[in-house]
């Protein structure tokens, strides 16, 4: 019962640490040096600790690189909506109209 426990707070703590998006929460759980799973929960915690800083980093890239993108978009289309002059009413087609 020990070890469900455990592995379910684990499991808890990695989905906080990857909706808050920062590794740094992840909790670091003391496991009984008793068990004879100690070990590999050990490393199992070591592996998905440096994964979650692998993929906090590379979302952080992701985001970068599509707020670069949506800034370029919208300074295009400041530029081009400057460019471009709305239309001059003609009131000269109205006057050769009448004459």
């Amino acid at each position: 019962m020990y070890g469900v426990r455990v592995a379910t707070a684990f499991i808890c703590s990695i989905f906080a640490v990857a909706f808050s998006g920062s590794a740094a929460k992840l909790k670091d759980l003391q496991v009984r040096e008793t068990c004879l799973w100690t070990e590999a929960f050990v490393d199992l915690r070591d592996f998905i600790s440096v994964g979650l800083d692998l993929l906090a980093k590379e979302t952080d890239k992701f985001f970068q690189i599509l707020l670069t993108g949506r800034d370029a978009l919208l300074c295009n289309l400041r530029v081009g909506s400057a460019v471009v002059k709305p239309a001059q009413p003609n009131n000269n087609v109205h006057k050769q109209m009448v004459k």
